[in-house]
């Protein structure tokens, strides 16, 4: 059978009709040619819902109406071929409507500043919200024909298809783990030829639904944690439609709401202390100066870009460096120009590419950055704003919705991968279980000690008069986040033995400090297999005079030399705790806000440069949880660095002046006093004589509040 011809309508004809009259001047199928040739099948629907859009056309007639300006060049066809040769386009979903407008908005943009015409962002900005706002009032009074409704019967319908059905029996009887249930639920609920007039269905590929909330009402529940974080052994292997039945499942579940409840109270407390002193210190990078290249020649060399991944149950993981770098500018070596980093650059994965960088920008303006370091993202930043303020919240707003989203981002946990940094590899490993480590036997013939101190393992002098060590968790005798290990490595002497020519070998002491736990979340205890050797062996105490430094007051350290130790064995264990978003909170805390006593090392050690990128780095675990694009990390991470402590210059270092990182109390009180009495304890800078010694401050924007006369009168 033939396929009908369908009419050919020009896109640039249909913009002469206002958006609400489209309506009544076409219908049904036909082909769309866009200005530049394209031919687009689609309807009146899709047409019309993209006529809106083209308001910027109509009010900047001399942009191109392309194919990226409709809404079906922006949502794919299904590449899957199904029975029949049948190929399904993409149901409209969330963010297509905003990735519509945000190409007709750029494409004007675009358009015009390269005629030399350029557009005020502004207009365009309240032209987005104009054609948003009547886009959405026209819909409901157009498209009211199209809402549907939802029932259980929906729900009954999709747990009916027998591979739900098949897969749920399986896991209530133990055979599978809950994850191949929901395995089972998007295989079926993607296979676009099943299930097809489903409204729950529908929802789902539109991405209103959140996939763990589905997960969790068509199959299993899963594992929950308690409230301590901790993942309980037990599975809930109903769901929410089926009906939490046991008296223990509930219990379980209940743990949820409660811990959803603490997270609104306590968690989002500290979260936003810390956002509040992170926005303080990051309102010293005031400006950003569009349409600016201040040519800077030093680059951050990403060493590496990498795909999004994936772990073995198909859970995203990682996020490609390209989604969260888009925007950056980057230097093509092969014409010596930038270019601007986008998600569709996929032949650069497995590259390493130099990027123009905030930490880099050589900018004249002591606090502020131009718009080439900083990325395309600057054109969203409205006029007058604070550059490091917008960041910071841009951050902060993501962590605490995490927060108060918890019960509705709940889902089956499992324990993440331990991390352990490049540096520390050939000392220990992860075990395979995710709950331990294990030496590496690359230094097995090594002479190697495990220190402990004693704050670490109070109770270790209890496997002396226990019978049976496993009758005690393993966190009742040791708890740690910090594991101190020795070793003697050979090396040869430098001077020679005058009588026999030969040369002298020594052994070098390394001590080597590596981060095992998370502090109050998920901290390592010595395994049983670590406390029977140590019951067997014994253990040499150091007092606390042997180690302290000269004048200072130390404490007793217990040393366990392994000379005899099984290296197939676990030398610490972790609890199954899943590390949430109030651990991660705190954790970024820790990263950015360094103790005062660790601060002279840091700076000595570490470069922004170093912080920000690396396994280890800011831009990775910010990203363990969070969406921030690289070019606010930058920005927080320059707001936080100094030109000399030493010196007692807390200025913004440029690439003429010295660079180190500070401590951000420190920072805080050392550039403007303003904002130290904005934040908190203001008697100790009332009291401290370097508040009236050291005048030459750093300015912020504060400044005109406890000044207003010195700052606003010339």
């Amino acid at each position: 059978m033939t396929q009908p011809v369908l009419r050919r309508l020009p896109a640039r004809y249909l913009l002469r009709f206002p958006a609400h009259e489209l309506w009544q001047h076409i219908t049904g199928s036909f082909i769309l040619v866009m200005d530049d040739g394209e031919e687009i099948p689609t309807n009146h629907v899709e047409t019309c819902y993209s006529s809106y859009v083209w308001d910027f056309h109509r009010q900047y007639p001399e942009t191109p109406l392309l194919g990226e300006h409709h809404i079906r060049g922006v949502l794919s066809w299904d590449s899957k071929i199904y029975p029949g040769g049948v190929r399904y386009p993409e149901r409209l979903s969330i963010g297509a409507d905003l990735k519509l407008i945000g190409n007709c908005m750029m494409s004007v943009y675009d358009t015009y500043r390269a005629l030399g015409k350029p557009v005020e962002r502004t207009l365009l900005w309240k032209l987005a919200y104009d054609v948003n706002n009547v886009q959405y009032c026209d819909f409901i009074r157009y498209a009211d024909r199209y809402v549907g409704t939802i029932d259980l019967l929906h729900f009954f319908e999709a747990m009916d298809e027998p591979e739900i059905y098949d897969a749920n029996q399986a896991c209530q009887r133990g055979e599978i783990h809950v994850n191949e249930v929901y395995s089972a639920i998007d295989s079926v609920f993607k296979d676009k030829s099943r299930l097809r007039h489903n409204p729950l269905v529908r929802e789902y590929r539109s991405k209103i639904l959140k996939e763990t909330q589905l997960h969790q009402n068509i199959g299993p529940r899963g594992n929950p944690t308690d409230m301590d974080s901790r993942i309980f052994n037990h599975t809930i292997r109903r769901g929410y439609v089926e009906g939490i039945r046991r008296i223990a499942d509930s219990a379980i579940e209940s743990c949820s709401a409660a811990r959803a409840s603490y997270y609104a109270a306590e968690s989002l407390r500290m979260s936003e202390y810390f956002s509040r002193k992170l926005q303080f210190v990051s309102q010293n990078v005031q400006n950003i100066h569009q349409n600016c290249d201040c040519g800077s020649t030093e680059y951050l060399v990403w060493p590496k870009l990498r795909p999004m991944k994936k772990d073995e149950r198909g859970e995203k993981v990682q996020i490609s460096d390209l989604e969260l770098l888009d925007g950056k500018y980057y230097l093509e070596e092969s014409t010596g120009k930038l270019k601007v980093l986008t998600p569709a650059d996929v032949h650069l994965y497995g590259q390493s590419i130099r990027l123009r960088s905030t930490l880099h920008c050589a900018h004249p303006d002591p606090a502020g950055v131009c718009s080439t370091c900083f990325g395309e993202l600057a054109f969203n930043v409205p006029p007058g704003a604070n550059i490091g303020q917008w960041c910071a919240t841009t951050m902060a707003e993501q962590a605490t919705q995490a927060l108060l989203s918890a019960k509705h981002l709940e889902r089956t946990m499992a324990l993440e991968r331990l991390s352990i940094e490049p540096e520390y590899a050939k000392y220990i490993q992860g075990g395979s279980d995710n709950t331990s480590y294990v030496l590496n036997k690359l230094i097995e013939d090594k002479d190697v000690s495990i220190i402990l101190k004693r704050v670490q393992a109070e109770s270790l002098h209890d496997i002396k008069t226990v019978d049976d060590i496993r009758h005690h968790p393993e966190d009742h005798y040791s708890e740690m986040t910090i594991l101190n290990l020795r070793v003697a490595e050979p090396v040869e002497a430098a001077a020679q033995d005058a009588r026999t020519s030969n040369i002298k070998l020594g052994s070098l002491v390394r001590p080597i400090q590596i981060e095992v736990g998370t502090q109050g979340s998920r901290e390592a205890s010595l395994s049983y297999e670590m406390l029977e050797y140590i019951k067997e062996h014994g253990y040499k105490t150091i007092p606390a005079s042997a180690e302290a430094p000269r004048g200072q007051k130390g404490e007793d350290l217990y040393e366990i030399n392994l000379e005899d130790w099984n290296w197939d064995d676990p030398i610490l264990v972790l609890p199954a705790k899943h590390f949430n978003n109030s651990d991660h909170v705190e954790q970024v805390a820790k990263k950015l806000e360094s103790r005062v006593a660790e601060m002279r090392k840091r700076s000595r050690e570490e470069t922004a440069d170093r912080m920000l990128i690396g396994e280890a780095g800011l831009f990775d675990f910010v990203n363990r949880k969070l969406n921030v694009n690289l070019s606010c990390l930058e920005v927080i991470l320059y707001a936080t660095t100094v030109v000399s402590v030493e010196q007692n210059d807390y200025s913004l270092p440029k690439p003429w002046t010295p660079s180190q990182p500070s401590v951000l109390s420190m920072t805080m009180r050392n550039r403007s006093l303003s904002v130290d009495f904005a934040f908190e304890k203001q008697y100790e800078a009332l009291i401290d004589a370097a508040s009236f010694i050291y005048t030459n401050r750093f300015d912020h924007p504060f400044d005109g509040i406890y000044t207003p006369t010195a700052v606003f009168v010339t």
